[in-house]
């Protein structure tokens, strides 16, 4: 049994199709009556479809094709198996020996990418205890069309401010990941570590979008707790990473909505100002000409206007 689909890669919310091929290799005819398709996100469901396909000895045949849908909350990798009822004519008994169904092992993937990629500033803390959280959080988080940049390099203190700044201006949104750093002897919870406000309140003040992970040990404090707005805040348990994959496949859309959003207000913006520009000039050219004569369709721009 072998299969191709259509497209290397797919994105949430697509169309796919796979096309199945059997090649018989041995001395008896074979009949599949039934393909299934199963991804691991369809827990006791799958993708299935009848058929009734005789293949010769030593034959190959191309059996059908079996559409299939992406839930537009599945990225990264989709594990997969293959299931099939197959028989084998027997000529002795002039039978149909029945194989019964039979599945692959979970041992195929296909990659759903999320596009267009979006750069992401991650707010996070950098010792290694911190690591052990942040790591598998940020991998959901480029799962679902994210390049994360973080500033992490040792350099002079005072040109951290400004080196944070450049990279928050260049992404399209800031995420929070907030950590226990300190405890509070008063309350015996837990602070995060300072740069999260510091980072958190550049972004706030270039209106960037922002989405806010809290470990559930942490009291933000300070900024970050007064930004839950826009549903931008995300509490969780880190022994629970399935959880948290949930609770991102929830939001990340509304994040990436609200991108989107700031995107096309920045183009209808530009597309205005270059329209002004031209306007401008070829007012400028019909200035210059003078008199009755005007250059072709200027005259009926100029018109236009009025």
């Amino acid at each position: 049994m072998s299969w191709t689909y259509d497209k290397a890669n797919y994105q949430p919310g697509s169309n796919g199709i796979i096309r199945f091929n059997l090649e018989n290799t041995g001395e008896n005819y074979l009949y599949i009556s039934k393909l299934r398709l199963q991804f691991d996100w369809q827990k006791n469901k799958c993708y299935s479809k009848d058929c009734a396909i005789r293949i010769e000895p030593n034959f190959s045949s191309h059996i059908l094709e079996l559409p299939f849908i992406i839930p537009t909350d599945i990225t990264g990798i989709s594990i997969y198996r293959i299931g099939y009822h197959l028989w084998e004519y027997d000529y002795l008994t002039e039978k149909w020996n029945d194989f019964n169904e039979q599945w692959s092992k979970w041992e195929y993937y296909v990659k759903v990418i999320l596009r267009p990629y979006y750069r992401a500033f991650v707010s996070k803390g950098l010792i290694p205890k911190e690591h052990l959280i942040n790591d598998p959080i940020i991998e959901i988080i480029k799962e679902w069309g994210f390049i994360t940049k973080t500033v992490e390099e040792p350099v002079n203190p005072e040109d951290l401010a400004p080196i944070i700044k450049k990279e928050i201006g260049n992404s399209e949104c800031l995420i929070l990941i907030a950590t226990p750093r300190f405890k509070d002897a008063l309350t015996g919870l837990f602070k995060i570590f300072d740069w999260g406000h510091g980072e958190t309140g550049i972004a706030f003040g270039m209106d960037k979008p922002l989405l806010i992970l809290k470990d559930e040990r942490v009291d933000l404090g300070g900024l970050p707790s007064a930004l839950n707005y826009q549903n931008n805040l995300i509490s969780f348990d880190i022994l629970n990473i399935q959880d948290i994959r949930q609770k991102l496949g929830g939001t990340i859309p509304s994040l990436r909505g609200w991108i989107e959003s700031i995107k096309r207000q920045k183009d209808q913006i530009a597309v205005t100002k270059q329209r002004e520009e031209f306007r401008d000039t070829i007012e400028k050219i019909a200035l210059g000409v003078g008199g009755g004569l005007l250059l072709g369709g200027i005259a009926g721009y100029l018109i236009g206007r009025k």
